[in-house]
């Protein structure tokens, strides 16, 4: 299991090298972010072993003026899901389960009809297909932190229902947290203990005396700090804190026992084979960017290791840098704050800038500069060969290249026919008479070929409209024309009719939804597939028109 490590907190190395005019530098800029009048923030950074920096600003109960300090407990949120993937891959390593088995090894009332496997490890990635809870309930019209005393078994209950999976297994990277609840529900089939029971004495044996997930509905948990949000208006309200799920979130800790935590990992040495696994990218995975809860992207620049968490009023940010042995950690019950931005900024401060030295091979065909004669229209709708489709945009004179799910990013030319992403200008679009080409710095390239905008006709529209049913939700939408021949999804769940915008005979979009067609051999509809943000593809059934026989 694990060595506690006694560490003593000193800083005395950091005083010689001017440590203090960055602590002041650090404290300045939470200084710009709240103050002691209002919900606030714990924050810490550890560097090779040592806590170099810990301050707690604010209320932890604003009725009662209670002030944040080292025994009060946050909710990290989803940076809690680094916890939960550590106890799976410690059982992997004690040989009680394998990463590599299928879910349904330990829950076989799951997907008993989908033929892949949904392999452990793909939960553990998001990679798994398997849809968000959250959004499944919000398409029921049930908000999930509205259901008092939602759990684990709730959701569990819900995902039985489902028959299938949003994408293929390890052919996508989804957010879900649904993975991390049924990731808990392994735990208790392989130990035959309570996720709740065996996650606390996982965390007393590192030493985290002050850390577990919520047990009980409204339970009582000493020194909690209570969420705040005002709205935008000034005016703090209490955020509501109904459900009881745990795995994906929802793990009350301090401060201490998260820094306390994180020493542990600077002081591991190569023997500790769990803890070194655990910042790593999975084995045989087909996502390198998350690993076992956390985020293996760089940042600033640098190699990184991190994860954010929100929920409720609750926030929180963990950035390690494996290189420089350091930990910035940032705990919130401000839900107007951001503690995304308080870490990077104190980032900022204590590590130096690093000029970009990626080695930018792109693909060969970027060599193949073309011939433009005319000016070249780039405004359209481009498809790729896997069937997504992009718009390319002009507003107010500015470029956007545009989603299927109406995000929009801004893109900047860099002569008539190429342009940049604007948040990172290595990544060039190239546009031609044909289609464009996107080429990323690390050799990938995507290929888009010019489509034309498709306007359906009235028969068109007429064999559209009707009512479209998924069992697994029990929920149906219905597709309606006006009178300007202007068609409308309505969800049962919902009275708002949403504008359908058509992007191809095949595809279709709503302020809220992608809607894929698939149509019979004769070219009649008959299954309409929805996405609702992590929630994939959800199947709804046209529904035959009831017609009574006249004798």
């Amino acid at each position: 299991m694990f060595i506690v490590l006694s560490l003593m907190c000193s800083f005395s190395l950091y005083a010689q090298n001017g440590w203090e005019q960055s602590s002041e530098a650090i404290t300045n800029i939470l200084g710009t972010y709240t103050n002691d009048t209002i919900p606030g923030i714990a924050v810490g950074v550890v560097k090779e072993g040592e806590i170099i920096y810990e301050e707690y600003i604010g209320y932890a109960n604003m009725s009662h003026k209670v002030e944040i300090s080292e025994s009060t407990r946050f909710n990290l949120a989803s940076t809690a899901k680094q916890f939960t993937a550590l106890m799976i891959l410690q059982l992997s390593l004690e040989g009680e389960l394998c990463l590599e088995d299928d879910i349904r090894k330990y829950l076989p009332s799951l997907y008993p009809k989908v033929k892949e496997e949904i392999k452990i490890r793909q939960l553990i990635n998001h990679s798994s297909g398997i849809r968000d809870y959250v959004e499944l309930f919000g398409l029921r019209d049930e908000i999930w932190w509205k259901q008092i005393g939602l759990d684990n078994n709730d959701v569990i209950e819900l995902i039985e229902k489902q028959e299938e999976l949003g994408f293929v297994p390890g052919s996508q990277y989804v957010y879900s947290n649904t993975g991390y609840i049924i990731l808990a529900k392994i735990i208790e089939a392989v130990t035959d203990q309570k996720f709740t029971a065996y996650s606390k004495n996982f965390f007393q044996q590192m030493g985290m005396e002050e850390t577990y997930f919520v047990e009980r509905y409204m339970g009582v948990i000493p020194h909690r700090a209570e969420p705040y949000y005002d709205w935008g208006n000034g005016l703090w309200l209490k955020t509501p804190t109904l459900t009881k799920s745990c795995g994906e979130g929802f793990l009350y800790t301090t401060l201490r026992d998260q820094m306390r935590y994180e020493q542990i990992l600077h002081q591991m040495t190569s023997s500790d084979s769990l803890l070194q696994r655990s910042q790593q990218v999975i084995p045989n995975s087909e996502i390198s960017t998350y690993g076992f809860g956390l985020e293996l992207s760089d940042w600033s620049n640098r190699t990184a290791v991190h994860h954010s968490g929100a929920t409720l009023g609750y926030h929180s940010q963990l950035i390690r840098f494996p290189k420089e042995k350091l930990t910035i950690l940032v705990l919130s019950n401000n839900g107007n704050l951001s503690s995304y931005w308080i870490a990077d900024s104190i980032a900022s401060v204590l590590l130096p800038a690093v000029e970009m030295s990626v080695d930018v091979q792109y693909d060969p065909r970027y060599d193949d500069l073309p011939t433009q004669n005319e000016p070249l229209e780039v405004q359209g709708q481009y498809t790729a060969e896997n069937g997504s489709i992009i718009r390319i945009v002009v507003q107010d004179g500015t470029t956007y290249w545009k989603k299927e799910n109406g995000a929009q990013l801004k893109i900047e030319p860099e002569s008539g026919y190429q342009f940049a992403l604007y948040y990172d200008p290595q990544l060039k679009i190239r546009f031609s008479q044909e289609g464009m080409l996107l080429f990323w710095p690390d050799g990938t390239l995507e290929e888009y070929i010019r489509s034309s905008t498709y306007t359906p006709t009235i028969s068109d529209l007429e064999r559209m409209e009707g009512t479209y049913y998924n069992s697994e939700l029990d929920i149906s939408f219905d597709l309606k024309r006006n009178e300007k021949a202007e068609i409308f999804l309505t969800l049962s769940t919902d009275s708002n009719a949403e504008p359908v915008t058509f992007l191809s005979d095949k595809k279709f979009t709503t302020d809220s939804y992608i809607l894929k067609i698939e149509r019979d051999a004769l070219g009649q509809i008959y299954d309409i597939l929805l996405s609702f943000d992590r929630a994939k593809n959800i199947r709804f059934r046209k529904q035959l028109i009831e017609t009574n026989n006249l004798k």
